[in-house]
């Protein structure tokens, strides 16, 4: 598969501080990457 910028890398944040993992998100959206969660543990990205 070949990616172009109409399809966006997708990244899941894992981190159980709030205030990180969302700064992290609006960082990664700026750049154009497509943000899964946050989640706050493995166990919730998983399921």
């Amino acid at each position: 598969m070949i990616f172009t910028s109409s399809d966006p890398f997708k990244i899941g944040i894992v981190e159980d501080s709030a205030v990180i993992s969302l700064t992290l998100k609006k960082l990664l959206e700026q750049y154009g990457y497509q943000v899964v969660g946050p989640f706050g543990n493995a166990r919730e990205a998983l399921t």
